[in-house]
């Protein structure tokens, strides 16, 4: 009987460091688990704070040739946008207002253009056929129209020559 209990706290000894090897190697992997789970979370902070400023730097070229003044402002409009999510307008807009540096924008006039005359009649073929064409005159001006009817006159201009025309005297 002595050695059955001899046997049987032999066994215990084993079972007991069989778990505790056990119980060790889980605190390992949950330990492990966690500093994976932590390192991909600063993994996706840096990427979103890289994709962050590039959008800052893309957007801050436009706004530096509207509003000059933003390059001295360039650290105080990167952090709003950075940290406080602001859009990168916005935040220069902010910035220069605080700072009391805010002017209205550059008016950019586009570029002139030779338009053709608003009340330019357009020919247009008869509704009843036959041989000969009667113009029908358009009461539009060129801003009011549709793009189809654009695109039907710019057609007819082309088809009758008068486009061709219009390029040469130019």
């Amino acid at each position: 009987m002595a050695d059955e209990l001899d046997f049987d706290l032999e066994s215990l000894d084993t079972d007991i460091e069989n778990q505790n090897k056990v119980e060790k190697r889980i605190k390992d992997l949950s330990g492990k688990a966690k500093s994976a789970y932590e390192e991909r979370d600063e993994a996706l902070k840096k990427a979103e704070q890289a994709e962050k400023k590039a959008t800052f730097l893309e957007g801050f070229g436009d706004i530096q040739s509207k509003y000059p003044q933003a390059a001295e402002f360039k650290e105080d409009i990167q952090k709003k946008v950075l940290e406080d999510g602001y859009s990168p307008k916005a935040a220069a807009l902010e910035v220069l207002d605080d700072a009391g540096k805010l002017t209205p924008e550059k008016e950019e006039k586009p570029a002139e253009t030779p338009e053709p005359e608003a009340t330019q009649q357009v020919p247009q073929s008869s509704p009843t056929g036959g041989s000969a064409s009667t113009p029908l005159p358009v009461d539009k001006g060129v801003e009011d129209m549709t793009k189809e009817e654009k695109r039907a006159a710019l057609q007819e201009l082309s088809d009758s020559g008068e486009l061709s025309k219009l390029f040469k005297h130019s």
